[in-house]
């Protein structure tokens, strides 16, 4: 307890440092914040596009909701909708989100080039690994759903990886079409970033980042000032996947009996050794 008030709670509400002196070989953290804001909220996400696209391209057998054989035993006989069930399953999973959201925004004390306050960047990270679990639910219900019309994994797959294929090589073409050229005369760590940016933020690329910017902006807030006004659509976001998730009539129980079934097993292969 006294470990997690020093890292967290004295510092909740209070700026993160600005006397920030850039490590050698890191030019780019010497950037101002407005000037890495934005730069660093295109390669964000980016890496959350990356995410997504895996997730339909090579889903997890994991189930869309997992459940322990106690949980099965307990919940699966008694008299609960499906959609009950998915809220506790939800509701399950935010000790582990707020956990890892305390976890990265230790790591990421060290960026006080960001701006921001503590609690301003764990609910930053919280919004956006909440935003990812419903994501991954969803994309698992939905990929059942299919298996369950009668749409074999191989298709599937085969219709998923076809469909990224064609985003990826109209991406190519558009950024091709659409890059801004490079900038003349000396080229600095902050000209090459923006370079580098502005290149991922053109053509059709630039509407596929429009949710990851966000997603990503109320972490990214210099100030409360601008945690306030970019939380609104991140919100927004969230709440779109929730509805999403919730309103998913799958038949998850066989998928997920099977999965606490293997999960047990496992678990006791590895204590017999």
């Amino acid at each position: 307890a006294a470990y997690f008030y020093f890292i967290f709670l004295r510092r909740f509400g209070s700026p993160a440092r600005t006397n920030f002196t850039p490590p050698r070989g890191l030019p780019i953290a010497s950037l101002p914040v407005v000037d890495l804001i934005p730069i660093l909220g295109v390669f964000g996400a980016l890496v959350l596009l990356v995410i997504v696209l895996f997730t339909w391209a090579m889903p997890s057998e994991k189930p869309g909701l997992a459940f322990t054989e106690a949980e099965v035993a307990f919940l699966f006989p008694a008299p609960i909708s499906r959609r009950r069930l998915i809220h506790f399953r939800l509701l399950g999973a935010q000790l582990r989100i707020l956990l890892s959201a305390l976890i990265f925004t230790l790591i990421s004390r060290g960026w006080s080039f960001l701006g921001g306050s503590t609690l301003s960047h764990v609910l930053g990270w919280w919004l956006i690994l909440t935003t990812l679990n419903l994501h991954f639910t969803g994309a698992a219900l939905t990929i059942t759903r299919l298996i369950d019309g009668g749409v074999s994994p191989w298709r599937r797959r085969a219709v998923i990886i076809g469909a990224v294929g064609i985003i990826l090589v109209a991406t190519v073409i558009s950024i091709w079409r659409n890059a801004p050229p490079f900038p003349a005369g000396h080229v600095g760590p902050r000209e090459f970033a923006a370079w580098i940016a502005g290149i991922l933020d053109a053509g059709l690329l630039h509407w596929l980042l429009i949710p990851g910017k966000l997603l990503i902006a109320p972490f990214l807030a210099a100030n409360w000032t601008a945690f306030f006004t970019t939380v609104g659509p991140a919100a927004a976001l969230l709440v779109a996947h929730y509805f999403w998730v919730a309103r998913q009539e799958v038949s998850f129980e066989e998928a997920s009996i099977a999965y606490a079934e293997k999960r047990a097993a496992r678990i006791a292969r590895i204590r017999g050794g």
